[in-house]
């Protein structure tokens, strides 16, 4: 396997594996408080350690909740039609986190965009 390859399959992973911690961060409402804790502590472990494995690759995943959309970040917004009225669309979901090698593009993001207050940040 060349290492480009190994490169696309390890990114390809971590954004299923960050997609599926996600919905396991959101399942955790539904626990009561103990078990939601220990669950919590857990999944932010196995976040830490995703983070740890993809350095050690030279990668790492890229969120934009809040940044303005515009064509220097690397993703798609899959709502890109909705947003022709709006002035400074910013993100508003990250979808799907790009996979990032320094400055180069490994994988796409994916996220919502909406109006919003980018004075915040």
């Amino acid at each position: 396997m060349s290492v480009a390859i190994a490169e696309t399959a390890l990114a390809d992973l971590a954004v299923e594996y960050w997609k599926l911690h996600r919905a396991f961060q959101r399942s955790l409402t539904h626990l009561d408080e103990d078990r939601a804790h220990r669950a919590g502590a857990q999944a932010r472990f196995a976040a830490g350690r995703l983070d740890i494995v993809l350095a050690g690759a030279g990668l790492k995943l890229a969120r934009f909740e809040g940044q303005v959309l515009g064509p220097e970040l690397p993703m798609e917004t899959i709502n890109a039609d909705e947003l022709t009225a709006v002035v400074a669309p910013v993100v508003v979901e990250t979808i799907e986190p790009a996979v990032l090698a320094g400055d180069r593009v490994v994988r796409m993001g994916r996220v919502l965009g909406g109006a919003g207050d980018v004075s915040r940040n």
